[in-house]
């Protein structure tokens, strides 16, 4: 039996997650604990961490749940390789163990967690939050007090160092972390549209993270669980058989003194080819945002391939792996296009109502200098059609930055504090 088909048949008997969550924490599992003894030299993309985001409403899809069961098999299999093939000191495990999974969800946190692995010599680290949406909304949002967040995890996600600040405000100290770490993540968020805006699927870190939501007309009640039964308990039992006995014999074949190489057959090779030339074809056909978020798709593929191939003890892969992954890689992707286009990501919006073209004006009004918040505030108050509560009109004044109507420019005021302004993009070349 596979390791991803035993892991699902072991939290199918006591809850009711959907199955795609519980494949990709299978897959996570794989990637966080195996996959980092792990390369792929003949790839463009050289690593299996995968990057999983858990999308759905709140309550019925178990996305915590599963979170839950997915960190203990990971922290099980953690403690038993570190206490019994690595001979590590058994009061440095625990904090050691702790210290690799990251549930903090935003991005001075993060950084501050692999800083602290690293001074014990840890540079494998699993970000694992049940609500990292706002994170994901940090990330487009100008105004926030955390800046350098997409820069922060796209050089995670790529093993690449990291030396910037990551706050305007108290915690303004840059954040030295090197090169080499290797980061996943198996995380949760509510629907897409409540973080993800206009414009995001064009960002490369976003087409990287894998947010597989799930909409309640995907589940039917045959598959439903009640919340108690009769040894339930058991399932730490068998989550702890399965880390000891499935995972951590993985994890002792492919830890080498350097990274075990995995390898692709020609076939491999060529498929890839075809499948990365097909969607840059799709791309210059069309320039959807869809398409744009298709483009580093053949990662995941890579990347699962791969980590199909060592659940099964190989170096090699081939597309026996690539064949494998094919229905997981479908049901993560299946919502995905109806998704974009719902939030309207494949047309950028005109300026079509009048609070849109009354804010250019203010904007356009006060020059290369930009307005404030307040100045436009003020300005568009006397029309109580206009008028708008701050936090709207912040909202407002994002979605026109992301359409690319307006700009944000940090700078300070005569004070030395920090000021934001709001500019027309015709003065980008001016600035």
């Amino acid at each position: 039996m596979s390791i991803v088909k035993e892991f699902v048949d072991i939290i199918d008997k006591y809850v009711d997650p959907p199955k795609v969550y519980t494949e990709a924490g299978a897959y996570h599992i794989l990637s966080s604990c195996v996959g980092a003894f792990v390369e792929m030299p003949d790839f463009k993309v050289n690593r299996p961490n995968t990057w999983f985001i858990l999308s759905s409403i709140p309550g019925r899809m178990r996305r915590s749940t599963i979170i839950k069961y997915v960190n203990y098999v990971n922290r099980v299999a953690w403690q038993d390789f570190y206490e019994n093939y690595i001979k590590i000191d058994k009061d440095l495990i625990n904090q050691m163990v702790y210290t690799q999974r990251i549930d903090d969800g935003n991005a001075p946190g993060i950084a501050d967690a692999i800083i602290e692995g690293n001074k014990m010599d840890i540079n494998n680290f699993s970000i694992s939050c049940p609500e990292i949406g706002d994170i994901i909304r940090k990330i487009t949002n100008p105004t926030s007090a955390t800046v350098n967040v997409d820069t922060l995890l796209s050089r995670l996600y790529y093993g690449e160092s990291f030396n910037q600040k990551l706050s305007t405000r108290g915690e303004g100290r840059p954040r030295n972390i090197p090169s080499g770490q290797y980061v996943t993540m198996y995380s949760g968020m509510q629907e897409p549209h409540l973080y993800i805006k206009e414009g995001m699927s064009r960002q490369g870190l976003l087409r990287r993270i894998k947010v597989i939501y799930v909409k309640t007309n995907d589940l039917n009640m045959k598959d439903w669980k009640p919340p108690s039964m009769k040894g339930y308990k058991q399932i730490w039992y068998d989550l702890k058989v399965f880390a000891t006995k499935r995972i951590v014999p993985l994890m002792i074949t492919y830890k080498k003194d350097n990274l075990t190489p995995m390898t692709g057959v020609n076939d491999v090779h060529k498929y890839i080819k075809e499948k990365a030339k097909k969607v840059d074809e799709d791309l210059i056909k069309e320039s959807t945002d869809y398409n744009i978020y298709q483009q580093t798709q053949w990662e995941y593929e890579i990347k699962l391939a791969t980590l199909d191939a060592i659940s099964k003890g190989k170096v090699t892969i081939t597309m026996d792996n690539i064949n494998a992954i094919q229905n997981f890689l479908k049901n993560t992707s299946k919502n995905m296009k109806d998704t974009i286009d719902s939030l309207g990501l494949s047309h950028i919006q005109l300026v079509d109502d009048e609070r849109e073209l009354r804010i250019m004006n203010i904007v356009d009004k006060y020059g290369k200098d930009g307005a404030t918040s307040s100045n436009i505030q003020q300005a568009i108050s006397s029309n109580k059609k206009l008028k708008l509560p701050a936090i709207e009109l912040h909202k407002k004044l994002v979605d026109m930055c992301m359409n690319d109507l307006i700009f944000q420019l940090q700078g300070k005021d005569t004070l030395g504090r920090s000021k934001i302004t709001w500019v027309s993009t015709k003065y980008k070349k001016v600035i």
